[in-house]
């Protein structure tokens, strides 16, 4: 199979005997390796800044913070413009107290 890449993205996914690729383009022989898509971590408590490259490092180019702080949605920015180095972000938001309030309610008519 071959893999095309544009940019950051995958843009076709054919078999090698039915791709042509363009003048110039960067070949790269992976016969016998493995390719995988990114994976995202859907369950992030996470607070170091430091540390984001280890997602990177090890295939996760996506997260979901489980709980949001306003570093987190600094982070996500300097990741988009390529300040700092890891993955995407969704980010929840930091339940305040009457958000917690009206869960509770809720969660008291449900029983």
């Amino acid at each position: 199979m071959t893999v095309a890449i544009t940019g950051n993205r995958i843009v076709e996914i054919k078999k090698t005997d039915k791709v042509r690729p363009p003048k110039g383009a960067q070949l790269v022989d992976a016969t016998g390796n493995f390719l995988i898509p990114g994976v995202w971590d859907m369950h992030v408590h996470w607070f170091y800044a430091r540390y984001l490259p280890l997602f990177i490092a090890n295939g996760v180019t996506g997260v979901r913070q489980m709980r949001g702080f306003p570093e987190h949605f600094q982070w996500r920015e300097e990741i988009a413009k390529g300040l700092l180095l890891g993955p995407r972000q969704a980010i929840a938001g930091t339940p305040d107290r009457r958000t917690r309030t009206v869960l509770s309610r809720h969660h008291q008519r449900q029983q």
